[in-house]
């Protein structure tokens, strides 16, 4: 079953929202998809096989950098098209979102902090697949706590040891530069968190096997043991002691991806449940059966409907803002996220047993849809920076001083 006719479901009142380039990039993004993701998706959820085929299909029809700027391998859209692909690779198949995003996680700490040689070596070859990118924060003793990470760099010759663990790392197994972040002194906190550019291919770095997982089969999540792993001084990324507010800055692009993938969960169980309906002639306003599903349908369709307002109003806002935009990305992830879940939830109860089948989408999504309240920042995180955020705003009121511009305790 592969739900309805994505453009059934295209609404006015997001469309005008977008350029025509954007509506463009919806358009190719949908064409691969069908005839290169949609077709493997059911394998793939049951063996767990790496989406290397439906993601390179992505890179060779020039989808595989769209915010990236032309002279650094990329195709220079905007983030509201990035997050439109985002939404409707993730309606198809999680797994290949997750790859596809991963990337981009990776590209953007370069292109903001990397040197021209790092720049040079690392971003095209990500914008065009060539290798695929990881960023290891989380470890296994304090999830991703930045400021109070275990793993080391200490200082050797012209470089670097890297001893230490990381956990839940997207496409680490795979990876040919991963984004490590460790201290060079603990006791400095978040002080002396430094970012290092690593390459896996060279030494000291041993992934584990692909964790089983409820959902989100395909996309590869491992364990990484740096043993020794040398790396000279060239790797750092930015300077030394700059790792915090690398982490920092890059999550305002980073959780527009799982904003975008929340609401692709809940666009694709909602088509689900439409080509459900439809096939059973449920939809017709006579039928004395379908009305409670037409009611239940009408609710979804709004809410989602209004969750890609949402999206493209805070893309927009990254696209235009100056980097202090925290709370607004943590809304939307933490909105979006949820819906995801809701969503999924309503459609597999509605679709009854056929919303525990396999084959029907329902239940995969709703698998699909759970981990993504947890990465990119749980969103206990995001309801933290939100609340930080109206303090921060309510403070300032009462002083009489302004919130626009940069803002404090940004996390």
């Amino acid at each position: 079953m592969s739900g309805v006719d994505p453009a059934v479901l295209d609404e006015r009142t997001s469309d005008l929202s977008c350029t025509t380039e954007e509506l463009e990039v919806r358009q190719r993004v949908r064409r691969v998809l069908a005839e290169h993701v949609r077709p493997y998706v059911l394998d793939a959820d049951r063996t767990g096989a790496f989406p290397h085929s439906q993601y390179r299909a992505l890179v060779d029809a020039g989808l595989g950098a769209l915010p990236v700027a032309k002279s650094d391998g990329g195709n220079g859209c905007s983030t509201a098209a990035y997050a439109i692909a985002m939404e409707e690779i993730t309606a198809v198949c999680g797994a290949t979102s997750l790859v596809y995003m991963t990337q981009m996680h990776t590209a953007w700490p370069i292109l903001r902090w990397g040197n021209q040689e790092q720049r040079d070596r690392f971003v095209p070859a990500l914008c065009s697949g060539d290798i695929y990118g990881a960023i290891a924060i989380s470890e296994p003793s304090g999830g991703s706590d930045v400021a109070s990470l275990r793993t080391s760099a200490r200082p050797d010759g012209d470089g670097y040891l890297i001893n230490g663990a990381k956990t839940f790392i997207t496409s680490g197994d795979v990876a040919g530069v991963i984004v490590v972040f460790a201290t060079v002194d603990r006791s400095l906190g978040r002080r002396g968190v430094t970012a290092f550019l690593v390459e896996p291919e060279r030494g000291g770095v041993t992934a584990s096997r692909p964790m089983s997982k409820m959902g989100m089969h395909g996309s590869s999540t491992v364990e990484l043991a740096f043993e020794d792993c040398r790396v000279p001084a060239s790797a750092v990324l930015g300077e030394v002691g700059a790792g915090f507010p690398i982490a920092m800055s890059s999550v305002v692009k980073t959780r527009i991806s799982a904003a975008g993938q929340g609401l692709g969960l809940a666009t694709g169980a909602l088509r689900a449940a439409v080509g459900w309906a439809d096939e059973r002639g449920l939809l017709d306003p006579r039928s004395p059966q379908g009305q409670p599903v037409q009611a239940e349908l009408a609710t979804l369709r709004a809410q989602v409907l209004a969750g890609r307002l949402l999206l493209l109003a805070t893309a927009r806002l990254v696209d235009t803002g100056d980097g202090s935009e925290v709370a607004e990305v943590s809304m939307a992830k933490l909105s979006l996220t949820e819906l995801a879940v809701s969503v999924c939830d309503r459609v597999v109860d509605l679709m009854g047993g056929d919303g525990d089948r396999c084959g029907f989408e329902a239940e995969r999504l709703l698998r699909d849809a759970l981990v993504t309240r947890i990465y990119d920042g749980t969103n206990q995180i995001q309801q933290l920076l939100i609340a930080r955020d109206t303090h921060t705003r309510t403070r300032a009121a009462s002083s009489g001083s302004s919130t626009s511009g940069g803002r404090e305790d940004r996390g």
